[in-house]
């Protein structure tokens, strides 16, 4: 069955104000906003009224979609119209050496005065140390991104540096072990967060350099409020938000899960061409779990794996992937499914 987006999603996308505040009126915005993360939607499709309205009407513009607030987003426009409006507004700039910074993001997509604005305030914000080693991490980022030649001449750097090494076998074999602990670490965390909920489902996402990696975790308690709480098309959601980590919650790595991993990478300066590299190195730590049986020690009932690979792959490399970590039957559904949510 073919998903619906909700009304007020299209409605957001189009940039219809007069529709989206029909189909707010007399509701919870902030809830709106939480269920729909509409003010994402509208810096992504740079609706600049329909942010102002939401802002006007108590959604917080720090909230954090997945991993960081909407400024990230707005970074990756082909303008600075919708970072200057954020700022205005007070959005805070996270400023981190990795992809929740907005920088970050500005980088990836080649926007070169997104990037010159987020770092001079960044300059505001930040002591001389820090901004120098964030300098420092943008500097090593940009020779991953080698077609941002503008971004790379702004920092100085050669459009010609070196990319680093592709990993070796022994390389592979250390970063799977790190992945793995790290991956047992969070779950063992989920496991006592969650105690009094039944977990299902654990996704592990890595971004294009491996300089990141997130752990999305979902409850049947929580895919079934979600299934209540929409009131337009719960029956047609039932997969989206079954299987899309977009709708779920996110196991905080404040522990530092894979730092090991990251600081591996960066320590030899591994490179690779195709980010589902990654991917496959998560999908093989996730393999070794199964085997061992890791899951089962932590949860009475049946969990399932898999990778947010979304932005690598496509439909079939993600439900192969999935049946390798998965039983017949729930890759099955997946694979059935797979349209709903991806």
């Amino acid at each position: 069955m073919e998903f619906k987006k909700p009304e007020i999603e299209t409605a957001v996308e189009n940039g219809d104000l007069e529709q989206v505040k029909k189909l707010a009126s007399g509701q919870d915005i902030v809830e709106l906003d939480r269920m729909h993360r509409l003010l994402e939607w509208a810096v992504i499709y740079e609706h600049k009224d329909i942010a102002q309205y939401l802002l006007d009407n108590g959604v917080d513009i720090n909230t954090v979609y997945i991993k960081t607030n909407v400024l990230e987003a707005a970074a990756g426009r082909e303008t600075d119209e919708m970072i200057r409006f954020l700022l205005e507004r007070g959005i805070e700039i996270m400023c981190t050496a990795d992809d929740r910074n907005p920088a970050s993001r500005a980088l990836a997509n080649n926007r070169l005065e997104n990037f010159k604005l987020i770092l001079e305030k960044e300059k505001e914000i930040l002591s001389d140390e820090e901004y120098h080693k964030l300098i420092e991490y943008y500097k090593d980022y940009a020779t991953v991104f080698g077609y941002a030649t503008g971004i790379m001449e702004y920092l100085g750097v050669s459009p010609d540096a070196g990319r680093g090494k592709v990993p070796t076998k022994e390389d592979r074999k250390k970063l799977v072990s790190c992945l793995k602990n790290g991956i047992q670490s969070a779950a063992r965390d989920a496991a006592e967060t969650y105690a009094d909920e039944e977990i299902y489902i654990f996704s592990i996402q890595a971004d294009d350099t491996l300089s990141y990696v997130t752990v999305y975790v979902n409850t049947e308690e929580k895919f079934k409020a979600a299934l209540r709480d929409d009131d337009e098309n719960p029956e047609e959601g039932k997969y989206y938000y079954r299987y899309c980590e977009d709708e779920w919650e996110l196991v905080e790595d404040n522990k530092g899960y894979f730092k090991q991993a990251v600081d591996y990478v960066r320590k030899e300066n591994l490179y690779v061409e195709d980010a589902l590299e990654w991917d496959y190195m998560i999908l093989d730590a996730l393999r070794q779990i199964r085997k061992e049986g890791y899951m089962e020690t932590l949860f009475k009932n049946p969990v399932i794996l898999t990778i947010y690979m979304h932005d690598h792959c496509d439909g079939e490399e993600l439900a192969e992937a999935f049946r390798q970590i998965n039983d017949e039957s729930i890759s099955k559904e997946y694979a059935e499914h797979l349209e709903d949510f991806f």
